[in-house]
């Protein structure tokens, strides 16, 4: 009703406006044609001419002034002063008119659910041996993006998808949080390294901290209630992450780039997954050798194996591009979204 009220104001407002000018017209043209135009300049004429222009007399419409001739004539110039003050007003309170028809779009709250998927997803995703490359191609975030695709209940609808602010708000915040991941790991990593020992390169240093040790800390505080399992295969990632960290100190800002070269290269070099599981293996071996670690914590681990929750399973299914038989479950659903 309001809408309709309004639309009215708005077309009775510019057929005033019509009416108005055409009635200003007409008293302009009224004037014009009532008006005494200038006399015309006078020349010289010979006999001849002087016969003529007796005869044939020039009509006032077709006479010319220097100050006609110079002048052009638009709608403006048949309106008075007053007369156009009086359009102005009356075109400026037809913008007004529309302008009030227009409304802003609707404001768009993204779901409570979907932020804390993300940020569930997003510490299962970096901490995945099955990563291919952390900042390369963006293969990271369009591994998230791919299980909120799964789950549009979640909030990452096609309708959100279709619409560029919302879509560019939800990749925002999933590249937000994946740094925030990146940053996290890069940093535990780099406390772990400890100082070198003097007595030889491959010796153990002092105040490390074994892989056991660090893959644990990084499952509860990357983000605990994302409920990574520590794995075998997570241990022999993060050996590497670490390996490439202490070969490439003066990386700093360009580690994680680096580290995907690295990770490309050394793919590119035991191509099928036999060798690369065994190269795997023996770096892991070495950063026990180095940073320290007993048999029995490995054993440990070993046994975790199938015993990864939904969100670390889902998401190393995506990243394998295996369909994922795994229910949605309210593992992530509690009030606070922290970190923790």
């Amino acid at each position: 009703m309001a809408e309709l009220k309004s639309l009215s104001r708005h077309v009775l407002a510019c057929s005033l406006s019509f009416l108005l000018f055409s009635f200003l017209c007409m008293l302009s043209l009224d004037d014009m044609m009532n008006r005494q135009s200038s006399p015309p300049p006078s020349f010289p004429l010979s006999d001849e001419q002087q016969s003529t222009s007796e005869l044939s007399p020039t009509p006032e419409s077709l006479r010319v002034t220097p100050a006609t001739a110079n002048r052009k004539r638009g709608s403006e110039d048949l309106l008075s002063k007053d007369q156009r003050t009086v359009w102005s007003a009356a075109t400026l309170l037809c913008i007004q008119n529309s302008v009030s028809l227009l409304h802003p779009p609707e404001a768009w709250t993204m779901q409570e659910t979907l932020k804390k998927k993300i940020d569930v997803y997003s510490a299962a995703i970096i901490l995945s041996p099955k990563l291919s490359a952390y900042v390369t191609g963006n293969v990271a975030r369009d591994t998230l993006v791919q299980v909120l695709k799964r789950h549009p209940s979640w909030g990452f609808t096609q309708e959100v998808r279709e619409a560029p602010a919302q879509n560019d708000a939800v990749l925002a915040l999933i590249s937000a949080k994946l740094t925030d991941r990146r940053y996290s790991v890069k940093k535990m990593i780099a406390d772990s390294l400890g100082t070198a020992s003097e007595d030889s390169e491959y010796a153990r240093r002092n105040n490390s901290v074994d892989i056991i040790t660090l893959c644990n800390m990084l499952a509860t505080k990357v983000f605990k209630r994302a409920k990574v399992v520590v794995t075998v295969p997570m241990c022999g990632r993060i050996a590497f992450l670490r390996q490439v960290y202490y070969e490439h100190p003066d990386a700093g800002d360009k580690y994680w780039s680096t580290m995907d070269r690295c990770l490309r290269e050394f793919r590119e070099k035991f191509p099928d997954e036999a060798r690369l599981s065994s190269a795997i293996g023996l770096i892991l071996t070495q950063d026990r050798k180095v940073y320290g670690s007993e048999d029995t914590d490995l054993d440990a681990v070993m046994a975790n194996a199938g015993t990864l929750q939904q969100v670390q399973r889902e998401s190393e299914d995506v990243i394998a591009g295996v369909d994922s038989n795994t229910t949605p479950t309210n593992e992530a659903q509690d009030d606070s979204s922290d970190d923790e």
